[in-house]
C-alpha cells in the first residue's frame, strides 16, 4: 500500500495485492473505490463474511465505514485505488 495524498479531508492509498494476499481485518471510514485492473476479491465483513467481487478497470465503487477484510482469489493482481474520507 502506498499513500499518495492525506491532508485533513481525505487519504488516498494505492493498493496492489498479489494472488493469494490479504488486507487483514481493520476499520475503515467512508471511501471510494476505483479499480485499476481486471480482478477478483473476496470481501469480509463481521456481518458478511466471503462476498466474491468481480472488477473491471474503471469500476469505482462507494463503501460506508466499517470493519473489513480483503482478498484477493483471482488470477491476477488486484490493484486500486482507495479514496478514505475523514469528514
Amino acid at each position: 500500500m502506498k499513500v499518495l495524498i492525506k491532508n485533513d479531508a481525505v487519504k488516498e492509498i494505492q493498493v496492489t495485492l498479489s494472488y493469494g494476499e490479504n488486507a487483514p481485518m481493520h476499520t475503515g471510514t467512508k471511501r471510494l473505490i476505483d479499480s485499476i485492473n481486471v480482478y477478483m476479491i473476496r470481501f469480509n465483513t463481521p456481518n458478511t463474511p466471503g462476498e466474491e467481487l468481480n472488477y473491471t478497470e474503471g469500476d469505482v465503487h462507494w463503501h460506508e465505514g466499517g470493519r473489513h477484510s480483503v482478498n484477493n482469489i483471482g488470477d491476477n493482481p488486484a490493484e486500486f485505488l482507495v479514496v478514505e474520507f475523514k469528514k
